[in-house]
């Protein structure tokens, strides 16, 4: 499956490694409900948004009670180049693009896997 190009700019993120994702570091970026949600949410966009669209509708959709401006200031010092480093997404902060990288369509592929409706499973002890 390929994953579409952002055709509308070209996002470089300057963190990004364009390596290969090991299971250690997919499970640990994965860890967070918000960048799992970005990822399904990336994986299916076309072109590059802002970050602060692209949030503001991940928080739209997702019914949150934490406050907006909480939530971009997450994903702009924390999810974001977290995802980042991994070649999941490209993002760069001096613009605020954000669009699918290198490795999303292995993040993406990894959670469908995990969950055959994307929602993260619950296990009960």
């Amino acid at each position: 499956m390929t994953r579409p190009q952002p055709s509308a700019a070209t996002v470089k993120s300057p963190t990004a490694s364009h390596r290969a994702i090991s299971l250690d570091d997919l499970f640990e970026v994965l860890s967070s409900e918000w960048r799992r949600r970005a990822v399904r949410a990336l994986s299916t966009r076309s072109e590059a948004t802002t970050a602060e669209e692209f949030v503001d509708t991940l928080h739209a959709e997702h019914g949150t009670t934490t406050d907006r401006s909480e939530t971009r200031l997450a994903f702009h010092h924390n999810h974001l180049p977290r995802l980042a480093q991994y070649g999941i997404v490209e993002y760069d902060r001096e613009t605020g693009l954000v669009g699918p990288g290198e490795n999303l369509s292995e993040a993406a592929s990894s959670l469908a896997a995990v969950a055959e409706d994307g929602s993260t499973p619950r296990v009960e002890h």
